[in-house]
């Protein structure tokens, strides 16, 4: 029979030990990751978030949001997530994958890279921590400075030292980690089958290679097609920046023409392939002459954004049997589909 004491005692091994006094924490990420979704997993994240009791279940559950909202190509929301989550000091709490500061950073760099935000992307990578053991970090932290770089320039003249820059890391022992990411950039802006050959040699399973063998296309990520680069020896036109992705909601000129006879109960959405983005009209129509001169239907139409600026997006008509994008890159362009 249990006296006083030893009562006292037992009831309070029961509550140090109840679920009643974990941090809710916890049970967020449970029932968030039981949703059926991964939209229904991050709302709930966000929903709750503020219930957690301790700090460091907090800066667990944003680094999960983050994550997840990468996941579904959510790069503005991931960006967010991981900012608040650098505003925590410590650590993640028990249960959750542990991210550095620099891990952080570097995940918050990569998502404003994604979404073309390369001000934001340049702010975060100069917060890395150099002095980080981590060197794999380190080495990525080189390659997405290089990437914002690349795409801040405006013609091919400017992009000679991250050339550069990129060359000498292909002769650097802790920058191994990456090699076929700096293999594919060079191959990328410069064309040179030598990158190619080296990709084929060295990562014939790369995603890299996928791309550079016409196996896979580039990702819907628009970064890239702000890169300056050479197509066919040629150099392609200076390529604006921009601070939102390229989706184009617009419908074009000569789509609209072409709908015009077009019976009400058929109208259907016209597919495309987006070849570039840009604020100059000058090289808009420098991309759309590039193209028709190698047989394509090549034409631009503006979208003025929320923030008042004007873009002429280059695309070409998709064809009946689908094939226009894998026409288009065979012959040298970049693009990725659009409505």
């Amino acid at each position: 029979m249990l006296n006083r004491r030893n009562f006292l005692v037992y009831v309070a091994l029961i509550f140090l030990s109840a679920p009643l006094f974990s941090d809710p924490a916890l049970s967020i990420r449970d029932e968030a990751l039981g949703k059926g979704s991964v939209q229904d997993s991050i709302d709930h994240i966000l929903a709750h978030i503020s219930t957690a009791d301790s700090q460091s279940g907090k800066r667990g559950l944003w680094c999960l949001a983050g994550n997840l909202q990468e996941l579904n190509g959510d790069w503005v929301g991931a960006a967010k997530s991981y900012l608040q989550a650098l505003r925590i000091s410590g650590t993640n709490a028990s249960g959750f994958d542990s991210m550095s500061v620099d891990q952080l950073r570097i995940s918050a760099a990569k998502c404003f890279l994604n979404y073309c935000d390369f001000e934001n992307a340049e702010l975060n990578l100069k917060s890395f921590t150099n002095s980080s053991k981590d060197e794999k970090l380190a080495a990525l932290a080189s390659v997405y400075s290089v990437w914002v770089a690349l795409c801040k320039s405006k013609s091919i003249s400017e992009i000679s030292g991250p050339t550069e820059k990129l060359r000498s890391y292909l002769e650097m022992d802790s920058m191994k980690s990456v090699r076929s990411m700096v293999l594919f950039t060079l191959w990328y802006i410069s064309g040179e089958k030598k990158y190619s050959d080296q990709l084929k040699k060295e990562y014939p399973m790369s995603a890299e290679y996928s791309i550079v063998s016409g196996r896979t296309t580039l990702s819907a990520v628009p970064f890239w097609y702000f890169v300056p680069r050479s197509i066919d020896g040629e150099n392609p036109a200076p390529q604006d920046k921009t601070d939102e992705p390229a989706e184009s909601k617009a419908e074009s000129e000569k789509g609209t023409e072409e709908k015009k006879d077009a019976p009400e109960e058929k109208k259907v959405k016209l597919e495309r392939e987006q070849l570039g983005l840009f604020k100059s009209q000058t090289n808009a129509d420098a991309l759309i002459k590039s193209a028709k001169e190698k047989g394509f239907e090549a034409y631009s139409f503006t979208e003025t954004r929320a923030s008042g600026t004007t873009y002429y997006i280059v695309v070409v008509d998709e064809n009946e049997d689908g094939t226009m994008g894998k026409k288009l890159r065979a012959a040298g362009f970049d693009c990725y589909p659009v409505e």
